[in-house]
């Protein structure tokens, strides 16, 4: 491994769930400012709703999975963890998605359903990046001072 990525991996490491979360929450609040633009070009102040319906939807799926797999790291139920977390990032904007869809209503119309594809995507890459180091914690001794085991 290069010393570039040791570092960056380091860092990674170093990083606090409420800092985690807050990037992610920037990576969306960035992602939203990139999307707002067509948004409203598209669909006026309907689209501007959809697009934060997405986001907020997103976000929330991906925070409650960073949260599990922080709060299960570095125990046995670790990958329980980064599973269930997989499960409810996915259930969450597929459920919001159908659910709107069916209803065909303003927000649907709108194109919720292609900004929460947008909005899945860009969580996926950020909380992968910042979830990584934690699922290969025991390996590279990051989180280190939690206990290895649940009590």
């Amino acid at each position: 491994m290069s010393e570039l990525s040791s570092k960056w991996r380091d860092r990674l490491c170093r990083l606090s769930l409420l800092r985690s979360c807050a990037l992610l929450a920037a990576a969306i609040a960035l992602g939203y400012l990139a999307v707002a633009g067509p948004a409203y070009t598209n669909h006026a102040a309907a689209g501007l709703a959809a697009a934060a319906v997405a986001a907020v939807v997103c976000w929330f799926a991906s925070t409650a999975a960073l949260v599990l797999a922080w709060t299960l790291r570095n125990t046995a139920w670790s990958a329980h963890g980064l599973l269930a977390g997989t499960f409810l990032r996915l259930l969450l904007p597929a459920s919001v998605a159908g659910a709107l869809h069916v209803q065909a209503g303003t927000l649907a119309g709108s194109g919720v359903f292609a900004y929460i594809l947008v909005f899945f995507l860009l969580t996926l890459v950020v909380e992968t990046v910042l979830v990584l180091p934690l699922a290969l914690s025991k390996a590279s001794n990051c989180g280190s001072k939690l206990p290895s085991k649940i009590s």
